[in-house]
Parts: structure tokens; sequence; C-alpha cells
């Protein structure tokens, strides 16, 4: 007899576990009618798939509402400590939201999606529903056209098969076309913009962080409100802080870490 993991409809069945996580994170917690509606699933078997999460304690229940249990912080947490660069841009995030009074995230690319693996907010910085370790669609996120910006093309265009280009809002770059131009422009310049393109009325500047064999390790953004990230500010002041950050940064990674002299 075969293993389970061998069986298909077992691992139909954990697809269809993952399918009703997604979307009770995407619902920020629903009831049983309400999460089988948003993914047209039948209600028995979506009652059957929460009774075992529950049972394992990865979801909770609020009467009849449902949602994403805090064990799953410790799983995020375990895979957000694996990143090798976590403990050496930490402090720079959070000195950098001091700095500037806005949001300072730190994003990495992983199976082609942006992950804020880092954040820190400024007193200045405007209230979003942009959680650490939620992921993004990397067009859609200044970080993200940094990092997409410096990987392979073959890589890029696996992203673009599988992701698509889903518009967000209005302003969300929507075609190939488009984005590789913007791409050619984030290479050349060293510098992304995001204008609206995830949420409206925000905007946010990226550089890269890349190691010596030119791979990118991922990208430090500042993001703020479209009154506040404007003209000069915007434009110069933000990415100029940004690159001396990033060189800074990378400088560190590149050096091997001893013990004082």
């Amino acid at each position: 007899m075969g293993s389970t993991d061998d069986r298909p409809d077992a691992v139909t069945t954990v697809e269809t576990s993952l399918t009703i996580l997604d979307g009770l994170q995407e619902l920020d917690g629903a009831s049983i009618s309400g999460l089988a509606q948003h993914l047209d699933i039948a209600k028995s078997t979506v009652h059957r798939h929460l009774h075992t999460l529950y049972e394992n304690e990865y979801v909770v229940r609020d009467e009849d509402r449902y949602h994403v249990g805090l064990k799953f912080l410790a799983v995020g947490g375990t895979a957000k400590n694996r990143n090798p660069l976590w403990e050496r841009v930490s402090p720079v995030i959070s000195k950098l939201a001091e700095q500037t009074g806005e949001r300072a995230l730190f994003t990495v690319e992983e199976h082609g999606r942006g992950f804020f693996i880092h954040r820190n907010t400024g007193e200045n910085a405007v209230p979003t529903n942009q959680q650490s370790l939620a992921s993004y669609g990397l067009h859609t996120i200044a970080s993200g056209k940094a990092i997409l910006a410096h990987l392979p093309e073959q890589r890029i265009v696996e992203i673009l098969d599988d992701k698509g280009l889903p518009a967000v809002t209005d302003n969300t770059i929507s075609s190939r076309e488009t984005l590789f131009e913007e791409l050619e422009r984030v290479r050349r310049d060293g510098i992304a913009f995001n204008d609206g393109e995830s949420i409206d009325g925000l905007r946010a500047v990226a550089v890269p962080l890349m190691g010596s064999e030119g791979v990118v390790h991922g990208a430090i953004s500042i993001s703020g409100s479209n009154h506040r990230l404007t003209g000069e500010y915007y434009e110069d002041e933000l990415p100029n802080l940004l690159y001396r950050t990033a060189n800074e940064l990378e400088l560190s990674i590149e050096l091997p870490q001893t013990g004082p002299f």
C-alpha cells in the first residue's frame, strides 16, 4: 500500500485546506457560508476542513466566524528568521522609519511574490492593511519592481506566466510591455517608484539590496501618503537616503562578521 503522500486525493485535500486558509486571510475572518460563497466550495467541505484546522489549532472560532490562528506566528517567524539578512536589516529599517517618520520595509521575493519580512512605522506613517509577512504581487509595489528589475529575464517571464499582472488599483501596471519598460528604467536609474499602484493614495520609493555576484537579496523601501511624498522629497531626498542606506548594508553584508579588534 502506497504512502498517504502518493495518493492524489490526499494532495487535493491539502490544496483545499490551503485554499481555505488563503480565503480566511483575504476576508479577514469569515463564517462557513461566507467562506464557501467566496471560494465557491461546498459548505460541507469548508466545514470539514475548518474543523480539522481548528482541532489542530491553526484556526480559531469567534461565535460563527473563523480566523487564522496565532500558531501561524511561530510558522512565519521560523521562515522569517531563516533569512540570514534579518539581523542586519532589522535595525536599519527601524532607523529609516525614525528618520523619515514614514513606513520603512524590507521585502524579499519567494515563489514570485513579494513578502515584507520586516516593517517599521514612523510617527507620520499612514495606516494601511499592509502586514509583515503578507505577500503582494511584485508588479504592484516599489520594492517588488526593484527586485524584478534585477532578476534574470527568464525568471521574470516565469513569474509573469505564473502570477500574471492582476490590477489592484487603476494605476497598477497591467501589461507586460509597460512593465518591461518600467523595469528597464529601474535598472538604469537604480530606483523604483509606486504611485498608487498597490493602494490608492499611497506612494513608495525602493532600491534593491544587491550581493557581490549581482544577486538581488531583496529591497528596502519607504512608503507614505501621496500628500507627503511629493516633489523633491519623493523624487530626490528619499531615493538618495535609500541609496546611501543600501550601499552601507551591501558593504556590511559582504564583510565577514568578526568580534572586536
